[in-house]
């Protein structure tokens, strides 16, 4: 017969266990009664080794710790899920799922699959769901992508606190199946997660390690924003948004109201003058899983837009010939001609080689126009010089041209020069700078940045979304910059930044291993223009023989 597959044994195990099946879930006599709910037979520990070799091995072993005699017979006869109840870790192989150590498992008739950090965490939601839990487990575990499944066959809902920190970055496993679960989250609206061990502040340098738990922590909160970790939050969330059948007291209003005055950022999503959607019970969780609430509805909303037909411009040719021709840092035309030919808009530009050149390309292009030295080696034109702005006629052409050269003479005299761009000059707007970088094999992450505008906002970490829906909700979450702030009549759509979000992926996709980076700094969103616009860009590349 033949072995069923891991990710469907695991949730088998995890339904035997919330069932408790007889025969289906061993337990160690010397497991601690308080670790888990059981009600069953015990097993001497001696005996574990006879049990799992048995004509039924078990779906479930529960131990306090796993001795040298036992792992020899997990490593014949491993069952799908070991529970190990001590504070020791065990060393088995990683293909053996195991919870803990210092597990504890929890029990309940309902329908929440609920993953804490901790038992202290465990012992309080647990009071707060009540008989809507129906398996609470701690610490949270890495294999959680595994069990999935369980949700559909089941119908169970599921509230999880992961510390992403923690989580083997190094296994490509691992990162893979946690990479897919963030992607989907958005789309699940019975699956609410709440990433721990991420810092509020951006991460220091460019270590994919660094990189890798911030944006997988964005990307779970892609559909819902940070949710709250208040026991209370998560019981009236899991229960839906209804209204209580009694009308609140007074009391229970007015510190309502004062919930939304303390935190007037967070209470911006509530809709004016509309009666709470949660029982006042719990006034300020109320007000904080109403803002959540709001946050998921407008992402469903969000997800039922059109995606619209691919851009006409679009070159794969052009793009792949331009990589090809290039090195492995490109210079800003040569990325944005590769950009262009991916279907971004890119501001009209050409390169000039000499002062009149550049006077007559600026004639073609309209007034005012910018000049920037193109070189590779430059990320900061503007610190040293070699950029000059809103130049009105031909003659501020050809004296700007001179002065931008010689400032990279200056300040950068090994830098290469290909000569300097004539660009057209863009109305003010909200600038954004936008950076994709290979995480791992297959990973992307994106980092966001408002960098004008009225707003100061934090950076926006991210999983390169893979698809429309995923696209839309990052720009949601942008537009509104990040946790807080709600949409404003006057704020770009998501649906005209979410464009610039799918080609960067489809042009990553496309080309495979070549690209390590792309940095769009910044892309512009003018009320009067369809389309962002790519004002300065800058690509980096595999060498040729290592994107063979």
């Amino acid at each position: 017969m033949d072995e069923p597959e891991p990710r469907t044994a695991l949730s088998e195990a995890l339904a035997a266990l919330a069932d408790g099946r007889e025969g289906s879930v061993v337990v160690a006599a010397s497991v601690d009664t308080g670790a888990l709910d059981w009600d069953g037979s015990r097993v001497p520990d001696a005996e574990l080794p006879a049990r799992l070799s048995g004509p039924v091995p078990p779906a479930v072993l529960v131990v306090s710790g796993v001795g040298a005699r036992l792992t020899r017979a997990l490593r014949r006869c491993a069952p799908a899920l070991v529970v190990v109840t001590g504070p020791a870790a065990p060393a088995l192989p990683p293909s053996i799922h195991v919870l803990g150590p210092s597990a504890r498992v929890r029990r309940g008739p309902g329908r929440v699959l609920l993953a804490c950090l901790s038992e202290e965490e465990l012992a309080g939601y647990t009071r707060a769901l009540g008989d809507d839990l129906a398996l609470g487990l701690a610490p949270s575990p890495g294999w959680l992508p595994a069990a999935l499944g369980l949700l559909d066959a089941r119908g169970w809902a599921l509230w999880a606190q992961i510390d992403v920190g923690a989580l083997p970055s190094g296994d490509p496993d691992t990162r893979a199946a946690w990479a897919a679960t963030a992607h989907a989250a958005a789309a699940r609206p019975d699956a609410w997660w709440v990433p721990a061990g991420v810092s509020p502040s951006a991460p220091p340098g460019d270590d994919p390690a660094r990189w890798w738990p911030v944006c997988l922590a964005g990307a779970l909160e892609r559909r819902t924003g940070p949710i709250f970790p208040s026991p209370r939050v998560a019981a009236l969330l899991l229960a839906g948004a209804r209204p209580g059948r009694r009308a609140p007291a007074p009391w229970q209003t007015a510190l309502y109201a004062q919930a939304a005055r303390a935190l007037p950022e967070l209470s911006r999503a509530l809709a004016p003058n509309q009666p709470p959607a949660f029982p006042l019970d719990a006034p300020g969780p109320a007000l904080l899983a109403e803002v959540v609430a709001r946050r998921a509805a407008r992402g469903a909303t969000l997800a039922e837009l059109p995606q619209p037909s691919p851009p006409r411009g679009r070159d794969d040719g052009r793009a792949d010939e331009v990589l090809a021709g290039a090195g492995m840092a490109l210079s800003e035309h040569e990325s944005k001609v590769v950009l262009r030919a991916a279907g971004l808009c890119v501001t009209r530009q050409a390169v000039a080689t000499s002062a009149s050149a550049a006077a007559a390309f600026a004639e073609r292009i309209g007034f005012p126009v910018a000049l920037k030295v193109a070189s590779p080696d430059l990320r900061r034109k503007e610190d040293i010089g070699a950029v000059a702005l809103a130049l009105p006629n031909a003659s501020a052409v050809r004296r700007a041209y001179g002065t931008v050269l010689r400032a990279v003479e200056t300040a950068a005299p090994t830098a290469r020069v290909d000569g300097v761009i004539v660009a057209e000059m863009v109305a003010p707007g909200l600038d954004l700078r936008v950076r994709v970088r290979r995480l791992f094999e297959g990973t992307l992450g994106v980092r966001v940045d408002l960098v004008s505008g009225p707003v100061s906002s934090a950076p926006v970490f991210d999983l390169l979304p893979l698809d429309w829906q995923g696209a839309l909700l990052l720009a949601e979450r942008v537009l509104t910059g990040t946790e807080g702030r709600t949409r404003r009549a006057g704020d770009p759509a998501p649906e005209r930044l979410a464009p610039v979000f799918v080609a960067l992926f489809e042009l990553w996709r496309r080309t495979g291993d070549r690209l390590v980076e792309i940095e769009l700094d910044p892309v512009r969103m003018v009320p009067d223009r369809p389309e962002p616009v790519v004002l300065d860009a800058r690509i980096r590349q595999r060498a040729h023989l290592e994107g063979m």
